[in-house]
């Protein structure tokens, strides 16, 4: 069995967003060769009683046309959740491209990334992807 870093992919899907209270669509992921895709979307400063929710779209183009719902989080009303997260899994979704959607509403919220993991690779190992800067590997293999 190959340990998660061999078997899952790292990416940014949304990078540094300024506080407001706007959707932002974050980047396709292709989900070719792997089953499933969990987006964690890092808050920055978030104005009390803001919004937001996260949103995972999926489409058959890698531009994101006409993007169809694959999943959701349940609309998190922020009280000091500055610097929190939020996690949306995506288990073998129907479309091949998915990508993020956070909608900020009532509030200013500011996002400080959301990272895209691709997992359930159906070939492993996992070529290291070119945004990943560094990667090890340790303890017993």
């Amino acid at each position: 069995m190959y340990p998660l870093s061999q078997t899952a992919d790292f990416q940014t899907a949304i990078g540094i967003t300024s506080a407001a209270q706007t959707t932002v669509n974050g980047t396709a992921v292709d989900m070719e060769g792997f089953d499933g895709v969990l987006f964690i979307l890092i808050l920055g400063t978030v104005t009390d009683a803001a919004v937001i929710t996260l949103l995972a779209q999926g489409s058959a183009t890698s531009n994101g046309a006409s993007p169809t719902q694959e999943a959701t989080t349940a609309a998190l009303t922020a009280l000091s959740s500055s610097a929190g997260l939020m996690v949306l899994d995506v288990n073998r979704p129907v479309n091949r491209y998915v990508l993020p959607q956070v909608t900020r509403a009532t509030q200013n919220a500011g996002i400080t990334n959301c990272i895209a993991i691709r997992y359930k690779a159906k070939n492993p190992p996992v070529a290291v992807n070119a945004a990943v800067l560094a990667q090890a590997l340790g303890g017993q293999i």
